[in-house]
């Protein structure tokens, strides 16, 4: 009975010697052990192991960082941890279900390739960056203020949980879209690197740095992030990019380079964004209002091409740069007018004509894009001389001797290529008004009336004159008859080419609207300048202004100007006759009635027949009083009449 009481004390004895005994936490790295054994905040007994009693209720920070660790181990033991740092370490897998209390976890450049934070509902900082992960689930960690997730292989990232969200940075991964719209605490988003092909900010408008560069955007609108202080959107596909927040000038770092296809950048002060924010391509230009024009002097307005619009604008060749086209603008960068020297600079912004007939020498009367020129062609320039096109064998264009530095600027009336240094043309032996109409390829039929009606040599006196020039189109525009009728007579081809040329050297800026100038004919002209700033003779369109010439100034229109008749009557037989001389003794019809008391114009016995009735257009139309009208005969013959009343 003894033996059996003593064996049944020992085995009631035995687990509670069991219990005396300290519970170690498994730890299997060496690294990770060492750390944690020499950390006396948490081996507080300084034994070689780490009790469950010293790892549970530790309430610090582990570092752990960069120690070689490959397996993390033993952390679960630490339930009350709030920062954990074990970044550039070899860990295959890091399991952190248990530390429900970490605020900070950081765990970057760890070759980590799946991480799980459901668990880690007060986390408030996560930095996993340079890891390997494919997915990352924080839709439970809606107190995160600080997400580092940049250098992963993320195709996803969904943030709309975390409202709180101050930082992000999900930079170098392959995410197509990123919605950041409910996060609009958001002061930092750097989502470069990555394959967006939008993003859309509008509603963080607390967001003060923006890095969303190496890209595939095609439109950015930072219109409502007013406290922007740094935006880096280089490399994209941008074709629009607005940056009018209404405070531009806090906006210190501006990168957009290597977005080929973007031209204008609406900002909201051209001025400071033209001086400050450099980093941009040759052909982006800056505009309150990219939407307001899109004719070339539009487009070197709102560029960085200052000294060429200051010229073109002091040229007064605005309007026309801005008219049908089409026009090929080769494009002087501010560096290349300064180029010239200073001196020479601000002397040839103060002489006009020299002035104009360089930037005309810049000037193609076609649009002519890079990929239809070729090595060795020559082109024409609206001056009238040529300028010849190089293509090296590194494709690199040359407009004789200046480079072409961005081509293919297109606007609605043509397209600009900048080039890197002034074009000057040859000094002409002379430069009269006639000599410009002789040199341009557009006005050969005026050249030749002027030939005809020998008047060149007065054109090329001393002038002063005022030329109307109307282009080859022009005169194509009249009627084959009217053609017909004004090259066998040689006295109203004379009066028609007097009736463009004015006795003055007027430029288009002394010009106004309703002003009459009155002609070599002595008919008068009527000025007319609508609310675009659009000039017009008549009704004829000026669409190039002020050719300067040594003897006046050439201006070319879109139409012919057709002098308005003034009848002379004679009394013939008893009746008034308008013997189409111009040179009857009555000014009236009613003049002449009164001495020959008739009231109606001769008819005249003729054997040839009428085919049809014309106005100065071509139209075919009935007999009508007081207008122009040509009277085309069946033996070929045209007679232009006015019946009166």
């Amino acid at each position: 009975m003894n033996t059996i009481k003593k064996l049944l004390l020992v085995l009631i004895c035995i687990p509670f010697i069991g219990f005396g005994q300290p519970s170690n936490v498994n730890i299997p790295d060496a690294n990770f052990k060492a750390y944690l054994v020499g950390n006396t905040a948490i081996n507080t007994n300084g034994d070689t192991e780490i009790q469950v009693s010293e790892a549970t209720p530790f309430a610090g920070s582990i570092n752990c960082s960069n120690l070689g660790i490959f397996d993390l181990t033993g952390i679960e033991a630490f339930t009350a941890l709030t920062d954990l740092n074990c970044n550039s370490n070899q860990l295959a897998s890091l399991d952190v279900s248990a530390n429900t209390t970490l605020t900070n976890l950081i765990c970057h450049s760890t070759q980590l390739i799946s991480l799980d934070i459901s668990t880690n509902l007060a986390l408030t900082l996560l930095d996993c960056r340079f890891n390997q992960l494919t997915s990352l689930d924080v839709s439970t960690n809606t107190a995160l203020t600080d997400l580092y997730c940049t250098n992963n292989q993320l195709t996803s990232l969904d943030v709309n949980f975390n409202t709180t969200l101050v930082l992000l940075e999900c930079a170098g991964n392959q995410l197509t879209n990123i919605d950041v719209s409910a996060n609009t605490a958001l002061t930092t988003f750097f989502c470069h690197a990555n394959q967006l092909t939008s993003l859309i900010v509008s509603a963080n408008t607390a967001l003060i740095k923006l890095i969303c560069y190496a890209n595939q955007l095609t439109s950015l609108n930072v219109s409502a992030n007013t406290a922007l202080d740094e935006l880096k959107c280089n490399a994209n596909q941008l074709t629009s990019l607005d940056a009018r927040n209404g405070n531009n000038q806090n906006l210190l770092q501006f990168e957009v380079i290597n977005n080929p296809n973007l031209t204008c950048i609406n900002v909201d002060d051209v001025t400071y964004s033209t001086n400050n924010w450099t980093n941009i391509d040759a052909q982006h230009y800056f505009s309150t209002n990219c939407n307001a024009g899109n004719s070339i002097y539009d487009l070197i307005t709102n560029s960085a091409l200052t000294i060429l619009q200051t010229a073109i604008d002091t040229c007064g060749l605005a309007a026309a740069l801005q008219g049908p086209g089409p026009f090929t603008l080769f494009a002087p960068t501010d560096a290349a007018f300064n180029a010239l020297g200073q001196a020479n600079l601000l002397q040839l912004l103060g002489a006009t004509p020299t002035l104009t007939n360089i930037l005309m020498h810049h000037l193609v009367g076609d649009s002519v894009m890079s990929g239809m020129l070729s090595n060795g062609q020559v082109l024409n320039t609206t001056l009238g001389y040529d300028v010849t096109i190089t293509i090296n064998s590194n494709g690199d264009i040359f407009i004789d001797n200046a480079q072409v530095t961005f081509v293919d600027i297109v606007a609605d009336n043509g397209v600009i290529h900048v080039i890197d240094a002034v074009l000057i043309p040859p000094t002409p032996a002379n430069n009269t008004v006639y000599d410009i109409i002789d040199l341009s390829p557009s006005h050969s039929t005026l050249r030749w009336i002027i030939d005809t009606c020998g008047l060149d040599g007065t054109l090329q006196g001393p002038g002063p004159f005022t030329v109307f020039a109307p282009t080859d189109a022009a005169f194509n525009n009249l009627p084959t008859a009217t053609l017909t009728a004004l090259s066998n007579d040689i006295s109203q081809l004379t009066d028609l080419l007097k009736y463009h040329v004015v006795g003055d050297s007027l430029m288009s800026g002394m010009l106004s609207n309703g002003q009459l100038l009155t002609t070599l004919l002595v008919n008068d002209v009527t000025i007319t300048i609508n609310s675009n700033g659009d000039v017009f003779i008549d009704n004829t369109q000026v669409i190039l202004a002020n050719i300067v010439a040594d003897n006046g100034v050439v201006h070319v229109i879109d139409a012919v100007l057709i002098p308005t008749a003034t009848p002379s009557w004679d009394c013939i037989n008893g009746a008034c006759s308008d013997p189409g001389t111009g040179v009857g003794i009555y000014s009236s019809l009613t003049a002449c009635n009164q001495t020959c008391g008739v009231s109606t114009i001769e008819e005249h016995t003729t054997t040839k027949t009428l085919l049809k009735i014309t106005d100065i257009l071509g139209r075919q139309t009935n007999q009508t009083r007081n207008k122009l009208s040509f009277y085309i005969y069946d033996d070929g013959t045209v007679e232009k009449k006015i019946i009166l009343e």
